[in-house]
This record gives C-alpha cells, structure tokens and sequence, in this order.
C-alpha cells in the first residue's frame, strides 16, 4: 500500500526493477517459495522510491516414518530379494550396504538381493525431514537335503559271472563312492563312474554325496553262478562222406571242449578238442564244454559213413588269410558253389556256380564259421574253418 492518494503500485518478483509496465498490484501476493518483492508507486508519471522486500519460506517440519525392511532380520536363502518401503507418501529412500563400504548411501529403486550375509541400513526423506535409521542383518541360512541312498542293478544276490552292476542316486547332482573290501565308504573311497564287474562273491557299498551331505550306506551282496554253453557240431550228425572232418565249437569264450568217439559220457579227463575230428567209420561223437567251475550239457552226435564213396574227392579249394580280420579270399579251380554257415548251422553267404578263380569276401563278426565249397556235380567238396578276429 501507499499513502499517496491515487497512486498505483507496481511490482516485481524475479528481482527486477519495478515500473509502470510492471505488475499493477491488486491483491495480496502468496509466498510458496523464497521470494523477492520489488515495488515502486507511481502517480501523474512521477514514482516514488523503489522498495525491496525479501522473504523465506519457513519449511513445515515432517514427521517421516521409519523405512521397513521385507523380510526382516534374519536367516534366509541366498538370492532372496529384500524390499524396503517408508509409510510416508513422497518420501525417498536411501540404503547402504556394510560390504559395499565405499558406496556411501545409495537412492533405493529396486530390491536388494542377498547372496551373502550383509547388514543394510536405510533412512528415508523428505526435504530436510530424515527418518531415524534402520538396520537390517542377514545371514545365508544353511539347507538340509536329504540325499537318496545307492540303488544297485541288479540288486543283491546270485548273478551270472561277468554281471555289471549299476549304481544310482535319485538325488539330482548327487556323486556315489564305494567300496568292495566291505569298509564303510567315504568321498575318499572310489567314484562311481562305470558298472562294476562281477566276477568273485563281492559286497558292494556304497554312499551318495551332495554338498556337505550324505546320504545312508546301501550295501548289496552278490554270490557268482557260472554259465557254458554248449557244445555244437559241424556238419551236424547224419550221413557223411568218408573223411568228413566234424568240428566241436562253444560260444563260452575261454572254454574247453571235452569228447570221446566211442559212446562214453565225457569227464575232464577225457581228451580234449583241438583239431577237427576226421570220420573214417561210423561214429558217435559226445562232448561237454567246461569253463572255470560251470559244465554245459553233454551233446551227442551220430555220424554214419556212406556205404560207397565212389566218385567224392577232396575239392582243391584255398582259403586265405586264415585267421583273419574278417576280409578274405576263397579260390576256386573249377565252376562251383561257394557256402558259408555260422556254428549254428545258418547260411550266411551262399554263391551259386561261380567260375574258376578268386573271390573276395567279408564276414562282420568276430569267431569261428564253416566254409563249404563244393563242384557242380556234388562230387568234390571242400570244408574248411573261418576264423575271424
């Protein structure tokens, strides 16, 4: 106001010199911040002194809440995410973190995740308005799993020679140690990584591990029951050619053939078979397999010797190399029939009048077959054993 009757008062309040283009004052001016008021009143182009006025505006002091840790203190598990709130609208945030002692205070935008222990402190504010400071103390808490015994495939009990034996946990990530002198196992004992062949009566035993955790001790027993097969003749019993040679053959590998020719049940004492048996009258062949304490079945054959051999003959074939790796050559001197069988008596190749000369053949497997070449009359033949290795 002025005491000057009809003066106009003119002002500003971005600290400029106030005049009569200024803001005419007509009403109370609020201050909602700090502020400069400059005035001057003017009447009939003649103005009165400049009058400055400066204020502060006095902040409302503001009770701010304490900042809220979730989850509290207290033990839990890495990785959980911690969430700090303040019931004060509009109030901000700041933590800090013990391990992260260089940081200083830091504006809080999203949750805090706990891989270690750790000890929080946060403050919330509005303007100069600052909560008390609230501490939060974690810790990492210790998990307990329970991790799944051994099971053993096959389980306890008698099981053929050479039997592998599988170990496993249902314990995700869980590693099995074991052992087979009957001590208690340890992660100091042997990992299981393969099948353990049986071969002796053995006890198995063994422990998972996960972690710092173990799981029970499962233990299996196994007693050892011996198998052989039995032996198996080529050509098969019947009538044959004089001279025919009949070859004994086992699957059992590392077995040993016993026979005898005149009709007696073999006994380890009887001879044994290494070279093919030639048949020269009739005969009756009778053998048994033996491998370490297992006895196959005896098998006999009757072989009966043609009443005339007039017109059969040796045919001249050659088989090279024998043994073999499975390749080989059969040469032939005249038009004949080239067979092969397996000890089982199943035709594996069969070539049907192939000229004079040499062929190549090719067998996949390891063992023994029979190679049969005969003339085109039936007359000549040929039977000679295969080795491949």
């Amino acid at each position: 106001m002025t005491t000057t009757t009809g003066a106009t008062i003119y002002y500003t309040t971005d600290e400029t010199e106030p005049t009569a283009q200024s803001t005419p004052y007509s009403a109370p001016i609020v201050a909602s911040e700090d502020m400069t008021i400059k005035a001057v009143a003017i009447l009939e182009g003649k103005q009165s002194e400049v009058v400055t006025a400066q204020y502060t505006v006095k902040e409302e002091a503001v009770e701010v809440a304490d900042p809220v840790f979730r989850p509290g203190s207290g033990a839990v598990e890495a990785g959980t995410a911690v969430s700090i709130s303040c019931a004060t609208p509009n109030a901000i945030i700041y933590y800090h973190i013990d391990t992260f002692a260089d940081a200083g205070m830091l504006l809080y935008k999203e949750p805090i995740l706990v891989g270690d222990s750790m000890t929080i402190k946060a403050v919330a504010v509005i303007g100069n308005n600052v909560s008390d400071t609230v501490t939060a103390v974690y810790t990492i808490a210790e998990t307990h799993v329970d991790v799944a015994e051994p099971l053993f495939n096959p389980a306890s009990g008698e099981v053929l020679y050479g039997t592998l034996v599988t170990m496993m946990s249902s314990t995700q990530g869980a590693k099995i140690y074991y052992t087979l002198d009957e001590t208690e196992p340890t992660e100091n004992s042997m990992e299981y990584v393969e099948p353990v062949a049986i071969t002796k009566e053995t006890v198995i035993k063994a422990i998972a591990v996960l972690g710092t955790e173990k799981s029970d001790v499962a233990t299996a027993v196994y007693k050892v029951r011996y198998e052989v097969a039995d032996p198996q003749f080529y050509p098969f019993a019947g009538t044959v050619p004089f001279g025919t040679e009949v070859y004994i053959t086992c699957k059992t590998e590392g077995s040993t053939i016993y026979y005898t020719t005149d009709g007696s049940e073999p006994t380890r004492e009887s001879a044994i078979y290494g070279n093919p048996i030639a048949i020269t009258e009739d005969m009756t062949i009778k053998a048994m397999a033996v491998w370490l304490e297992a006895r196959s079945n005896i098998m006999t054959a009757v072989y009966t010797v043609e009443a005339s051999n007039e017109g059969h003959g040796e045919l001249e074939a050659r088989l090279y190399p024998n043994p073999n790796n499975g390749n080989f050559f059969v040469e032939v001197p005249c038009t004949s029939n080239i067979r092969i069988f397996n000890l089982n008596g199943q035709l594996l190749r069969n070539m049907e009048k192939k000229s004079a000369g040499v062929y190549e053949l090719h067998l996949d497997h390891s063992g023994m077959y029979i190679l049969h070449v005969s003339d085109e009359t039936g007359r000549l033949r040929s039977v000679k054993s295969i080795i491949v290795r």
